[in-house]
């Protein structure tokens, strides 16, 4: 059996360090990450194109190829684009049946009062120093 005196001071293995772990920087980290073999550096690039190209597609839909207004609310205009581009136009014209949808009209203060009341609570639970 071992004195105290002779045990060592630290008992547990010694690893990286986290200061030596930061060095490497951002191109250490993505060379470690996402580069580190060529079937991991092939899904790496695979995915980085498929994400630039859906960003790509959704900035020519939602804002290249919008229509963003329409002369008389006449929305013949979205019809005749046919989903190549987003019609926001019809986002101001029906704005309360996306917020409430059938819900009676003298009745729409229920739940916009509900949505109101959700929506302090959670501001108020969020802050830890009120």
């Amino acid at each position: 059996m071992t004195s105290i005196a002779e045990a060592p001071e630290n008992p547990l293995p010694v690893g990286r360090s986290r200061s030596r772990r930061g060095r490497g920087g951002v191109i250490g980290w993505l060379r470690a990450n996402l580069f580190s073999s060529i079937p991991s550096t092939v899904i790496s690039l695979l995915l980085i194109f498929l994400l630039a190209k859906a960003c790509v597609s959704l900035l020519q839909w939602g804002y290249w190829n919008a229509i963003w207004s329409v002369p008389d609310n006449q929305t013949a205009a979205c019809r005749a684009i046919r989903g190549l581009g987003a019609c926001w136009a019809v986002i101001p014209e029906k704005f309360r049946f996306i917020l409430f949808g059938t819900y009676p009209f003298d009745q729409q203060w229920r739940p916009a009062v509900a949505t109101l009341t959700f929506v302090a609570l959670f501001l108020v639970s969020s802050r830890r120093n009120w």
